[in-house]
């Protein structure tokens, strides 16, 4: 079986395994499974090429696709061969609009990262499923040493780029808000990441792709956003998320869009990954992750009062919420988060007629 995939992100980076990356996210090793899988199955995935649409027995898009990918593959199913076609959606709606779902028969199938069991979206019958953050259980006991490991910095680290969208579902404002006063706590927290020196564009305004374009355009808006959102500094960069978290005790792990369809990122993931506690804001429905493996914090928690909570656990303390981690990533409520996971689902709506 030959499959076509066409994502909206670069292929080449994101999708198709490659010996060789300068960083190897876990949506790399995700795909690496996938491709592991069809492998097994017999099915063979390509970068789509619409030149040879005829030959693809399914056609999968990999985030909501660009308007000309959609066109090129209507057409030629219209013109040439009918193919079946997948939505995947791995991001959340902040990252990529889902006005496209509005427009009825535009695809066959829609699989959407959602911890909520929701059968309907839009126009379309949806089937949800969890973003892949986890790896299998004997890549977690090899880490096994390193999670446990409690010769750590006693700080709060956080590793993110400097980025913004303005919505009322974003913790994008929250974020900043929240990085700028824990900033004057040097001692005790450490930030890590790109672009924290200049105000970005809001990347979820309708006709930022315009915007870009246009110089005069570019930068009136980033004087704009300049107002709100100062630049905070120059930070270094990490050169592994991964590595650089095992040297702290706590992480700051902020989803991207809390209060609306439920999503889980890989940002609670990471820290746990590497034996540092996630000091997580997100979603409240989080039923499978168990509470004694993360701090949470709101937006009435102050900073003073974050620094304070933490500085009070001890030695005892933060090796219990390490053991918990350990123990829950090795557990079957974990499994749902694993890349083995997400390889069976594509798989599964691969091989389903």
């Amino acid at each position: 079986m030959k499959v076509g995939i066409i994502s909206y992100f670069d292929y080449d980076t994101y999708i198709k395994p490659r010996k060789k990356l300068k960083i190897y996210e876990g949506w790399n090793k995700a795909w690496e499974e996938v491709f592991k899988l069809c492998f097994k199955n017999n099915i063979v995935l390509k970068k789509y090429n619409q030149n040879n649409h005829i030959n693809y027995d399914k056609i999968i898009f990999v985030e909501i696709p660009r308007i000309t990918d959609l066109i090129k593959v209507l057409y030629s199913n219209l013109i040439k061969r009918k193919i079946y076609t997948i939505l995947v959606i791995n991001e959340t709606f902040l990252g990529r609009a889902r006005y496209m779902l509005r427009i009825p028969f535009l695809f066959d199938k829609v699989l959407v990262n959602c911890e909520e069991n929701i059968n309907h979206f839009m126009n379309y019958k949806i089937v949800t499923f969890s973003y892949p953050s986890i790896p299998s259980k004997n890549v977690i006991n090899a880490k096994k040493s390193t999670i446990l490991n409690s010769k750590r910095k006693n700080k709060l680290v956080f590793i993110s780029s400097f980025k913004v969208a303005l919505s009322k579902h974003g913790s994008y404002i929250f974020r900043y808000n929240l990085v700028r006063d824990l900033l004057l706590h040097k001692n005790f927290f450490k930030l890590f990441g790109y672009g924290w020196d200049r105000t970005p564009l809001p990347f979820n305004i309708i006709g930022i792709a315009i915007i870009i374009r246009i110089k005069f355009l570019r930068k009136l808006i980033r004087n704009l956003m300049g107002l709100y959102f100062k630049p905070l500094g120059n930070f270094p960069i990490a050169k592994s998320k991964l590595k650089k978290l095992q040297e702290y005790d706590f992480a700051l792990a902020i989803e991207p869009t809390v209060s609306k369809f439920n999503s889980i990122c890989e940002k609670i993931f990471d820290p746990m990954l590497s034996g540092a506690i996630p000091v997580y804001y997100g979603q409240k429905i989080i039923q499978n992750i168990p509470k004694n493996t993360y701090i949470r914090i709101d937006k009435k928690d102050s900073v003073n009062e974050i620094i304070n909570n933490l500085k009070k656990l001890s030695i005892e303390e933060k090796s219990r919420y390490r053991e918990n981690i350990f123990k829950f990533l090795n557990s079957k409520q974990a499994d749902k988060y694993r890349s083995s996971s997400y390889a069976k689902l594509i798989v599964n709506a691969i091989l389903k007629k």
